[in-house]
């Protein structure tokens, strides 16, 4: 059901493209629908149209570094990066990817004042896991553990801090027991792995 009604929105985009082919905002939302079926090639397509139609679209830009991403282009993704952060610097998502693109290319030092950046707006959790697992992987212990306290803004949040840091600490009853709480409490899959994991 769920894959009828995507395949149906995209036959609606794709007509609303027919349609409005000129349209940056049509574009744009062909773009994004393409980027998350990984058609990286037809998504940087309609989204490089959009940009060019609204060079200022915070969506359309950020859209189409996705999409250069996807398709390996990432000197052009960190450039289109660095531009999006002066024209808006107050946009999250352009330090906190930019972060996240530099940890991929194994650059973990380079990656630190855009994952903190992006950690300090305490918005996303994503962005603070990002910057623990970057301290992790620096062997920067006392970061890391100050970094997964901070999640107190994201409450939900804070059981993954915890089993992070009892894994640290290699104590697997008290991950096993917060695995379990947790699943009983949410039903989220995530705890069901670690239990069996840990058996």
């Amino acid at each position: 059901l769920a894959e009828a009604r995507g395949l149906a929105f995209l036959h609606a985009l794709e007509r609303a493209v027919e349609l409005a082919p000129e349209d940056p905002g049509v574009l744009a939302a062909y773009g994004t629908l393409l980027n998350e079926l990984a058609d990286y090639e037809g998504a940087y397509q309609a989204l490089r149209q959009a940009v060019d139609r609204d060079p200022l679209s915070r969506l359309a830009q950020a859209q189409l570094i996705i999409a250069l991403e996807g398709l390996g282009r990432f000197a052009e993704a960190r450039e289109k990066l660095l531009t999006l952060m002066k024209m808006y610097p107050d946009y999250l998502f352009a330090p906190s990817e930019l972060g996240e693109l530099l940890v991929m290319q194994g650059q973990l030092d380079a990656a630190l004042p855009y994952l903190r950046q992006a950690h300090a707006a305490r918005s996303s959790p994503r962005s603070t896991f990002m910057l623990a697992n970057t301290y992790l992987n620096l062997g920067m212990e006392s970061e890391l553990r100050r970094t997964l306290a901070e999640l107190d803004y994201a409450p939900g949040a804070m059981p993954f801090a915890d089993a992070i840091l009892a894994g640290m600490r290699g104590d697997d009853t008290a991950s096993l027991q917060l695995a379990k709480t947790q699943l009983a409490k949410t039903n989220d899959p995530i705890w069901r792995s670690l239990l069996i994991n840990a058996a």
